[in-house]
């Protein structure tokens, strides 16, 4: 879960949400507690997100780092929790939440007291199958096309489960002039030994994708679209792309609490013409009950299942690829001033640049013109917001 995204969401939605316009606070007093905390059937440790905001346009967040936070299971379990860092906390990694047993979180900050609802850890649902296509958006035109994400899902409860998801994604580049060559001193480079050639990513999607099933009959989806993917605006299928979809069964309470911000997020283009509505999740101030907090306490079934796309699969589909922009060159000749090569150096030191190769004279006893040099962003993974180990689980294709 990414917790800073609903952060955002929560407070544009608080925001935008009042009925009588909200004037900010300028001395300080307008701050409010934003709480975002999941609880799953997997092994942990849980977090808990902890901040607290002034609801502008611009909002700033303060970690909350003095807090006492707990989990208690069915009333009579505590579980501590203890403080990372930037509002962070987390449980023991030995405490994994039990399918069929409730939690509730409670937060103590100086003398106030805040308690979430009791949540049931209900039975995860099944994802039978993930699927692909291509979806037109927008015009029509060019850059238009995405790659959609379908999922076929089963409830395997008889309660009033309902379903959310989100999508984890990793994938794989491929380094346009990887380094060859590492530099030795000021005036040698020698070869590297082990050449660095793919780099990987990640990310989240995090758009809200809900499902009830009240009064439905019939509880499964057939090709239910979870996400979609601009192969044109970044460079996630030129070589390999894996999407993990998590689903997360929830209650009817949950819900309610995502839709009712997926209709404000949504609707965000109507900023001060829409019908206003204000929407609070499952925590409440105990020894202040007329105090708003923001957030929701999660606890969740989840289960996971993943599909990999190569760029092979993008183009069956008939959609395009993008396009890296061309890697800087520059060649510093021999007769060049020393102290531009001095420069250069500077620039690999700081890596802002590689070196590339020797540039000689096409003749039979080849004389040394230059050295050609090019950006890093070619050549190392730091540059690209990459990195070189695979993700967790990561398979490639061979």
């Amino acid at each position: 879960m990414k917790l800073y995204v609903i952060h955002i969401l929560l407070i544009f939605l608080f925001i935008t949400s009042c009925i009588e316009p909200y004037q900010i606070n300028t001395e300080g007093e307008g701050k409010f507690l934003v709480v975002d905390g999941l609880v799953t059937n997997r092994e942990g440790p849980y977090s808990v997100l902890l901040n607290y905001s002034t609801p502008t346009y611009t909002p700033k967040f303060e970690n909350v780092a003095n807090a006492e936070v707990k989990i208690v299971e069915d009333l009579d379990e505590v579980y501590v929790l203890n403080y990372v860092d930037n509002g962070k906390y987390q449980t023991d990694p030995n405490f994994r939440a039990i399918i069929g047993k409730s939690y509730k979180l409670q937060i103590d900050i100086d003398t106030k007291h805040y308690e979430s609802d009791l949540c049931l850890l209900r039975e995860p649902s099944c994802i039978d199958n993930i699927s692909m296509q291509k979806k037109t958006k927008f015009g029509g035109g060019y850059g238009d096309d995405v790659l959609q994400l379908l999922v076929d899902a089963n409830v395997c409860s008889e309660d009033e489960t309902c379903l959310r998801w989100d999508v984890k994604e990793d994938w794989k580049i491929h380094l346009r002039n990887p380094e060859f060559f590492y530099m030795v001193n000021d005036s040698t480079f020698g070869w590297t030994k082990d050449v660095i050639t793919d780099c990987y990513k990640s990310d989240k999607i995090d758009r809200i994708v809900i499902q009830s099933f009240q009064n439905q009959a019939v509880r499964s989806l057939v090709a239910k679209g979870v996400a979609s993917v601009s192969p044109y605006i970044s460079d996630r299928f030129l070589t390999r792309y894996r999407a993990t979809i998590n689903q997360y069964s929830i209650s009817k309470q949950e819900y309610h609490f995502w839709d009712m911000l997926r209709s404000s997020t949504e609707n965000s283009e109507d900023f001060f013409g829409r019908q206003p509505y204000s929407v609070y999740g499952n925590i409440s101030c105990i020894t202040n009950p007329d105090e708003n907090v923001l957030g929701y306490f999660q606890v969740a079934g989840v289960t996971s299942k993943e599909i990999y796309v190569d760029r092979g699969d993008i183009s069956r589909l008939g959609l395009g690829v993008y396009s890296y922009r061309p890697c800087a060159v520059d060649t510093i000749l021999v007769s060049d001033e020393y102290s531009l090569y001095e420069e250069y150096i500077k620039k690999i030191r700081s890596n802002e640049w590689i070196y590339s190769q020797n540039y000689y004279t096409e003749t039979a006893k080849p004389v040394l013109l230059g050295i050609t040099f090019l950006s890093a962003e070619c050549g190392k993974c730091s540059k690209n917001n990459a990195r070189v180990e695979p993700p967790l689980g990561w398979v490639d294709n061979d």
